[in-house]
């Protein structure tokens, strides 16, 4: 598939990726043989993609903050109203096999902002949202293990993967370091088939590994300027490394997300020398 600006939250589901241009907003699907349709469109923009109950949902980024789905007849409507926790921008979400979906906000204004500690909401299965975690330096990708007890949330301003115990009623509890990775700055995550944690590090233009048994291996990298790798799909037979790319089009003036990074991001406080990957919490191998 080409002519994608700037791919975002990619979805395997039903046999087909699905993820979603910021330059466009709009939501496509493409299946293994390369076949691609524009399956969705969101004038306000768009901030995330998933999947509840084989309906897509799209959590919008601007105007009214809200989660919508998709309805039978291809038209949407409100699932969760976001305006009354937040009204700084939100970042990807995830959905949990209970039917919970987990959403970060950032806390701050991206583009031109200073930053500020962000947060990550939960919209329960009736609808209703609220918070269920404060002080997050820069929410971004997050997964839930396939028992649904805990959540792995990459907070990339703070170079680390933080874990949560997810309770019965979806609340989030027992924060601690899942892993730190000094070097980087974690963006979009996924567990694969193996339960091995696969983070994507923008600036530095790779993805990376965590496995668990606490090692960490460099998997892929790339030179297009401005590329992002965000996600790992599965198929039902094995694992395979995605990987997106910004492709700027002659003439665009869309700020390379590297660069939008160092502009906004806090001071690092990174010591010279160090691994890039370093696991400090003992649940590793209890995933």
């Amino acid at each position: 598939m080409t002519g994608l600006v700037f791919g975002e939250s990619p979805r395997w589901h039903g046999n087909r990726l699905y993820g979603f241009d910021i330059a466009t907003n709009e939501v496509f699907a493409v299946d293994v043989a390369g076949n691609h349709e524009v399956v969705a469109r969101e004038s306000t923009g768009i901030a995330s993609i998933g999947f509840l109950d084989d309906a897509l949902l799209i959590a919008r980024r601007n105007g009214f903050i809200q989660i919508r789905r998709r309805l039978a007849d291809g038209s949407f409507q409100r699932y969760a109203d976001l305006s009354g926790i937040s009204d700084k921008p939100w970042n990807d979400m995830v959905v949990d096999g209970r039917g919970n979906i987990y959403i970060g906000n950032i806390g701050f204004d991206f583009q031109c902002g200073e930053f500020r500690p962000g947060l990550v909401a939960l919209v329960a299965a009736d609808g209703s949202a609220r918070q269920v975690a404060d002080g997050t330096a820069f929410a971004n990708g997050m997964v839930v293990t396939p028992d649904n007890s805990r959540l792995i949330l990459a907070e990339t301003y703070a170079h680390r993967l933080t874990a949560f115990d997810v309770g019965i009623d979806g609340s989030l509890s027992s924060r601690r370091v899942w892993a730190e990775v000094p070097e980087s700055f974690p963006d979009g995550i996924t567990l694969d088939s193996e339960g091995a944690v696969w983070y994507a590090d923008v600036p530095g233009n790779g993805a990376y590994e965590l496995t668990r048994a606490g090692t960490c291996s460099r998997r892929s990298s790339w030179t297009v300027a401005a590329s992002r790798a965000r996600w790992v799909g599965r198929t039902e037979l094995r694992c395979l490394c995605w990987r997106l790319a910004i492709l700027r089009p002659a003439g665009a003036r869309m700020r390379s997300e590297p660069d939008r990074y160092s502009r906004s991001r806090p001071p690092r406080r990174v010591q010279a020398g160090r691994k890039p990957c370093r696991h400090s919490n003992p649940d590793h191998a209890n995933m």
